[in-house]
Order: C-alpha cells, then sequence, then structure tokens
C-alpha cells in the first residue's frame, strides 16, 4: 500500500492496485482509510448497544412472564434480528425453555472490525492508484452536489427504468 500524498496524518488514506483476479482487463484499487475504519467501528458499536438493549428488553418480557407463547416469542425474536441487521449476525438468539439466551460470535465480530475502513475500487481504466482514488472523489462529490440539489429542490429520489428517463430527470436536476 502506498499513502495519497498531501494529506493530514489522521486522514491517511492508502491505496494499491491489483489484477482482477477473474477479469484480466479489470483492475481493483484496494483502499484503506483510518478515519473510515474508527467511523465503520463507532456505527457497529452503537448498532450493537441498540440490539442488546432491545433484546434484554424482550428477555426480560419473557422472564416476567407478560409474553408466553412460544411462537410470538419466536416472531418477537425474528423481528428483533430483522430490525438489527447490521449486529444481528454477531449474535445468536435462541429461545430455550421458556427463557431467551443471547450468545455473541466474537470471532465474527472481530472480522468485522478488521474489515472496517478497507474499500475496493473496480475499473478497467488502466490509471495509477491514486489517479483512480481521485476520480472516485470526484464522482461522490458530484454526488453529493446532486442529492443537495433534489433535496433543496424537492425532487424526489426516481428510480427509473428506461435510460431517456433518467437522461430527462438529470437534466431537470441540472437545469434547476
Amino acid at each position: 500500500f502506498t499513502p495519497l500524498a498531501g494529506r493530514d496524518a489522521d486522514e491517511q488514506v492508502e491505496v494499491k492496485t491489483i489484477v482482477h483476479p477473474d477479469m484480466a482487463d479489470d483492475r481493483l484499487v484496494l483502499c484503506r482509510s483510518m478515519k473510515r475504519r474508527e467511523k465503520e467501528q463507532a456505527m457497529i458499536s452503537k448498532a450493537e448497544e441498540r440490539f442488546i438493549k432491545d433484546a434484554e428488553a424482550l428477555r426480560t418480557r419473557v422472564a416476567q412472564g407478560r409474553l408466553k407463547d412460544p411462537e410470538k416469542i419466536l416472531k418477537k425474536i425474528g423481528g428483533l434480528l430483522a430490525k438489527h441487521p447490521r449486529v444481528a449476525r454477531f449474535h445468536e438468539v435462541t429461545l430455550t425453555d421458556g427463557a431467551i439466551s443471547i450468545c455473541k460470535d466474537d470471532s465474527k465480530l472481530d472480522a468485522a472490525f478488521d474489515l472496517c475502513g478497507d474499500y475496493v475500487l473496480r475499473t478497467d481504466q488502466h490509471f495509477q492508484a491514486d489517479e483512480l482514488w481521485a476520480l472516485y472523489m470526484t464522482l461522490l462529490k458530484a454526488e453529493a452536489g446532486f442529492k443537495m440539489l433534489k433535496g433543496t429542490l424537492g425532487l424526489r429520489p426516481n428510480f427509473h427504468q428506461k435510460e431517456f428517463r433518467v437522461d430527462g430527470h438529470i437534466f431537470i436536476t441540472v437545469l434547476a
């Protein structure tokens, strides 16, 4: 990995280009960002706190006898897992003998934390890694500009199926 030039130490991004293992014409730019790592780890930690709070509330409800039907309890467990998909994969919630148990898989959580801040850009262009990363950042800025324009103008997201409709939507946004 090579660090990108012109960035502060606390906002350092490292990049590396490799050839796509399955497609020789494509390039993968592997990126690592400490700032993004901290952000993603904080998001997972906060989501886990909310999951544990909701799981404990459900466990208490079952333990106090306010929820007794096993079928309803299983539905609530399913709802809990659906409500917290980001962290549900790190926990196993089971109903045994009318009691809820929650087991955390630390190895899965550690593996997820290890991947935080790492991302991959795929392209068929043959630029240097730092140039591709700069193009990616330009694209993000353009998308943020469109989002801001559409939000200010009240243009809701439209998920078009035909190219001429997409072109028309972009034209109206730029015109506005």
